[in-house]
């Protein structure tokens, strides 16, 4: 047999191998497993997201934590901040700093607002930082929410 023989039946043999290992005819789709997340889900959600900067006004911040499997995350601890322009700073108040899930995975804290200052017309956007406590900083990925401050008596607001 030729080299020229030979290669065309290989690839004749390529060809029909392909064509039977390679049918996308009955191709079932893996099954779908729990949530797409790290090994510690962590929600959170501020109601409500908009307050008023007049130091009384309050936002509750829901925290839901689940496992790998999407179950909730019992006596997980966690740690909460306020963050402005990126810097941790306290603009507001927190109800507490220290956090634990209770057995359905959900804690809540709250965040009061600032006592206002004479001219300011700004809203200013306050980041909650919730850090789920997992025994290695290394591996604690902060989550967070935004609340935003918007000024007492301002008619004309600058975002």
């Amino acid at each position: 047999m030729s080299f020229d023989a030979r290669a065309r039946a290989v690839l004749v043999a390529i060809a029909l191998g392909c064509s039977v290992a390679c049918r996308l005819t009955n191709t079932e789709a893996p099954p779908v497993t729990g949530p797409s997340e790290l090994a510690v889900s962590v929600t959170l959600r501020a109601s409500p997201d908009v307050i008023t900067r007049d130091g009384t006004s309050r936002a509750v911040i829901a925290v839901l934590a689940r496992n790998t499997y999407g179950a909730p995350l019992p006596d997980l601890g966690m740690r909460a901040d306020i963050m402005v322009d990126g810097l941790l700073q306290d603009l507001g108040r927190l109800s507490a700093r220290n956090l634990t899930t209770d057995r359905d995975g959900r804690t809540a804290l709250m965040y009061t607002a600032p006592e206002p200052l004479l001219g300011d017309t700004r809203h200013t956007f306050i980041t909650i930082v919730i850090t789920p406590l997992t025994g290695d900083a290394r591996a604690q990925v902060p989550r967070t929410v935004d609340i935003r401050l918007v000024p007492a008596d301002a008619d004309e607001p600058n975002l």
